[in-house]
């Protein structure tokens, strides 16, 4: 008998994530940002709650969400 090794499917989500982050031509951030959407990112060095995020203007803030979902702006960068 011949076994096959089944991949979850999340495994394959973040493989895909990991290629397309990796990509030359990832810009899907740039893109969010001049369509007037503003976009989240973490630095590695912030905690887990503590998010960026950037408005399509430039605007940075520093911001944490709480357990049920609510936006705290913690200062302007």
């Amino acid at each position: 008998m011949v076994e096959k090794q089944v991949k979850d499917v999340n495994d394959e989500i973040w493989e895909g994530l990991a290629e397309w982050e990796n990509s030359p031509n990832n810009n899907a951030a740039q893109e969010m940002l001049d369509e007037g959407h503003p976009i989240y990112y973490a630095e590695y060095d912030m905690p887990a709650d503590i998010m960026i995020k950037e408005y399509p203007d430039g605007k940075k803030e520093l911001i944490k969400v709480n357990d049920d979902g609510v936006v705290e702006v913690l200062k302007e960068l």
